[in-house]
């Protein structure tokens, strides 16, 4: 009778199942497609910041494992891309939600984390109003379907967020003025 002990495949144990893992950390990465065919890779515990992707991965037991994608077809690339770094930056966890009514309307002032300001700010393109040269005027496009796709996904915080900085562009605003923002939205979707 050998009573050597044999080491074991190191698959055996499940400490290795995939190049797709971080074995520093047993951390998975999970490859996400847009509607548009853009790809995405992603660590799994990043994704958990999504209610939508958390409760896939617990109704599909093949969801996000190494060597499948998550294709989500409400997603085009652009945006898809922006959901991806927005994970990326909080790493999967995102608490820093903005007290309403808004206290100000410059986000730096309203977020713990200057990247989120920068990251909103850079969804929200201006252009001076044709009538009044004083008037600058926010193209709410991406922030309008990034709200949207962050509801899908449920991303609570950054909904709350997206949703604080289009209620910057409201506050201390005239009907009017609303009404001609909001016109110029509608006109260019």
């Amino acid at each position: 009778m050998n009573t050597d002990i044999e080491p074991m495949d190191v698959c055996e144990i499940g400490i290795i199942t995939s190049l797709d893992e971080d074995s520093e950390n047993g951390v998975y990465n999970v490859i996400i497609m847009s509607n548009d065919g853009y790809a995405c890779t992603i660590k799994k515990k990043y994704t958990y910041i999504s209610d939508f992707l958390a409760g896939m991965y617990e109704g599909d037991s093949d969801a996000g494992k190494p060597g499948t994608e998550i294709n989500l077809n409400k997603l085009s690339g652009n945006s898809l891309r922006l959901i991806e770094e927005y994970m990326n930056h909080h790493k999967g966890k995102d608490d820093d939600i903005p007290k309403m009514p808004l206290e100000d309307t410059d986000m730096k002032k309203i977020f713990k984390d200057e990247w989120d300001a920068d990251f909103l700010e850079r969804l929200v393109p201006t252009t001076v109003s044709e009538t009044n040269s004083s008037e600058v005027i926010p193209n709410l496009g991406g922030l309008i379907e990034l709200l949207t796709i962050s509801n899908y996904l449920g991303m609570t915080v950054l909904l709350h967020k997206l949703s604080a900085k289009f209620a910057s562009f409201l506050r201390n605003k005239g009907e009017e003025e609303i009404n001609r923002f909001l016109a110029s939205y509608s006109n260019n979707s």
